[in-house]
């Protein structure tokens, strides 16, 4: 073997390996406890009707709002307003329920999946999770624009540029090119989640809150 060839090799063997994709299936615990199911599914049932006194029924007096102390139920109704028609709890509240969730050391049940099984390595104000099957990833925020690759289930950092674009959300893929995802396709760890709590044989919605 030429001198230059394993001097090549040898450089070669010692550079870092090629960043791996990283990946967020999704994932429910919920079908492993049947009464929490149930639950569940009533609540969904609830939130498609925008069943306002359903919801009063489950939201706990002491509900946290948020990570500034501005909590109980009094302020989550302020906050949302659902009894409006253009109330956006639902649609959060939907968008969250549809992504399953963990339950936790405690026994309370987390939602989305996008939140609890979130990798504690992964900065999650820098990254997102794609939440669909083979997500086309745009060179420009346009459905026909050409396309940069394809994604299922990455978990993707998010691309600091100055955008305006209404449903779209730029990331950057691997060689660090920006490309843009529909927005119905992607969500944040910080984005709103919902935490269930059970007592006295009822389960309550006990947060629901977005940041960190």
């Amino acid at each position: 073997m030429p001198l230059k060839f394993k001097l090549f090799l040898a450089f070669a063997l010692l550079l870092p390996a090629a960043h791996a994709e990283q990946r967020l299936l999704p994932s429910d615990d919920a079908p492993g406890q049947p009464a929490f199911l149930q639950f569940r599914a009533t609540l969904i049932n609830a939130v498609v009707r925008r069943d306002t006194q359903f919801l009063l029924k489950i939201v706990d007096e002491n509900i946290r709002n948020s990570f500034g102390g501005d909590d109980g139920r009094a302020y989550f109704l302020a906050k949302w307003k659902p009894e409006r028609p253009g109330s956006r709890l639902w649609p959060e509240l939907a968008a969250v329920l549809k992504l399953g969730g963990c339950f936790s050391g405690n026994g309370n049940f987390e939602a989305p999946y996008t939140f609890c099984k979130w990798p504690e390595a992964v900065d999650s104000f820098n990254h997102a999770a794609i939440i669909s099957n083979d997500v086309a990833v745009k060179v420009s925020p346009l459905a026909s624009a050409k396309h940069l690759s394809r994604l299922s289930f990455s978990i993707v950092e998010l691309a600091d540029v100055e955008d305006t674009s209404f449903g779209w959300t730029a990331i950057r893929v691997a060689d660090k090119t920006v490309g843009y995802v529909e927005k119905r396709h992607i969500r944040s760890p910080i984005d709103y989640r919902a935490v269930f709590q059970q007592a006295d044989g009822r389960w309550q919605l006990v947060a629901f809150l977005a940041g960190d």
